[in-house]
């Protein structure tokens, strides 16, 4: 899913579906970073990736409770929605940020 596309497809929910779909973003993102450490280990086989995707996590975490509270003081959808896709020095991740959100947006009824 191309950023526009999930600009767009993010700014078309409501607040209610806007809630839902970063709980489940979230969820998606934690298969991400499976594939940053050893399975039955302590040790990371991609400690970038994992920072990257704890840091995404965390404005996630701030939109969501934003949304919760009715704290108007958020992001806008267009700036959330480019911090979690957008990874321009990695665009291997951007590709894997881009399809969790895009696995996120086939749920919803809204059109992707």
């Amino acid at each position: 899913m191309k950023t526009e596309e999930a600009i767009a497809f993010f700014s078309a929910l409501s607040v209610d579906e806007q809630k839902e779909f970063l709980a489940r973003l979230s969820h998606e993102l934690t298969i991400l970073g499976r594939d940053c450490y050893e399975i039955d280990s302590e040790n990371f086989t991609n400690p970038a990736q994992m920072r990257a995707i704890n840091e995404i996590q965390h404005r996630i975490a701030s939109h969501l409770l934003s949304l919760l509270i009715r704290d108007n003081s958020r992001y806008p959808d267009e700036v959330l929605v480019k911090m979690i896709i957008e990874h321009p020095q990695n665009k291997n991740f951007e590709r894997k940020t881009a399809w969790a959100f895009e696995q996120t947006a086939n749920k919803f009824s809204v059109a992707v």
